[in-house]
């Protein structure tokens, strides 16, 4: 609280100067004195307080309001209207200023105390959030993982520059838009229903994953794994989701490839279920994970894993990697 810097508006010297009195037994620091709008906007420039306390009738050519509003708008600093008026028309126009307070005249010395106070801590908390959320942003736009998230009515919210690439959005367009208007997926099985989905994300708070889905109407052809996470709030509700999309294209490219060059007495050796294990595995899913994917218990998977180890006369599962990728023992699905 000592050192925040206070700028005081008031036309009235004497007033002025009683305010600037309890101010500093406050201790925060008076940066200076404005009788008129004009005035005001002058040592904000000068002197960039953190507060300014503004009486609404001052000398110049624009009123207390027009100059919070003038002072909001360039410079963010937060306003607290001190005044002798009350009426509903002022009322409302320093409304639309946003101001922290509106104290009216007189006040006590507590009363003043507890309104900076107060403006203070609500200007301290903004500024973490909108710190937060830069933080936030920043870390979203650097992973390599397409991320979507949304509300809990399927709005849009943000699109890092990863799903911009991957659904051919920008995300200006997307924004407010229902998430299955930007994104259409397929499976094997046919379209994917995103609303019939999203409830187990909502209502029961669970992840929703799906693997090798394609975009429709897109060029590329791209394969996709999808996971649906909550987003919730401090109090532990859900107030939306994040929608998480891994580009496997490349990666079935090259399996792809590799294929093209089996034996098929290789294939062979392999159950379908042993195939789409060892697939996940060489893409680096842990044994939850893959279970998670697959839709089994991670016993089966540690069981199919033996076999697989097996099968292929090795040791352990780099072994077992390495084996896949060199010999080309695994049939994209």
């Amino acid at each position: 609280m000592n050192g925040t810097g206070i700028l005081i508006v008031e036309d009235e010297v004497l007033i002025a100067m009683g305010i600037q009195q309890k101010l500093e037994n406050f201790g925060y620091q008076v940066v200076g004195i404005a009788s008129s709008g004009e005035a005001a906007l002058a040592q904000v420039i000068e002197h960039q307080p953190e507060l300014i306390l503004m009486d609404i009738v001052i000398d110049g050519s624009m009123d207390g309001i027009e100059a919070a509003q003038k002072i909001q708008e360039q410079f963010g600093i937060p306003v607290i209207f001190l005044t002798a008026y009350s009426d509903e028309k002022n009322l409302r126009r320093a409304k639309f200023t946003d101001p922290s307070a509106y104290l009216l005249k007189p006040y006590s010395e507590r009363e003043l105390e507890i309104t900076i106070e107060l403006a203070l801590h609500r200007v301290q908390m903004q500024n973490r959030l909108e710190n937060q959320q830069r933080w936030y942003a920043t870390i979203l736009k650097s992973l390599g993982e397409a991320i979507i998230t949304f509300d809990t009515k399927q709005t849009v919210l943000y699109m890092n520059p990863a799903a911009e690439a991957l659904v051919n959005r920008q995300m200006g367009v997307s924004l407010g838009k229902e998430l299955s208007l930007c994104c259409q997926f397929e499976s094997a099985k046919g379209p994917v229903d995103l609303q019939k989905c999203l409830p187990k994300v909502f209502v029961k708070g669970s992840r929703v994953q799906m693997a090798d889905l394609r975009l429709l109407d897109d060029p590329a052809k791209s394969v996709v794994d999808l996971s649906i996470v909550p987003i919730k709030a401090e109090d532990g509700g859900i107030k939306g989701g994040a929608m998480v999309l891994h580009d496997k294209t490349e990666t079935k490219r090259l399996l792809k490839k590799l294929d093209q060059h089996l034996e098929p007495d290789s294939r062979d050796l392999l159950t379908y279920r042993e195939k789409q294990v060892l697939n996940y595995m060489v893409q680096g899913q842990a044994t939850k994970q893959l279970a998670e994917t697959l839709g089994i218990s991670p016993r089966t998977v540690e069981f199919h894993r033996y076999n697989l180890m097996r099968k292929l006369q090795v040791e352990d599962v780099p072994s077992l990697v390495r084996r896949a990728l060199s010999q080309g023992l695994i049939e994209p699905e």
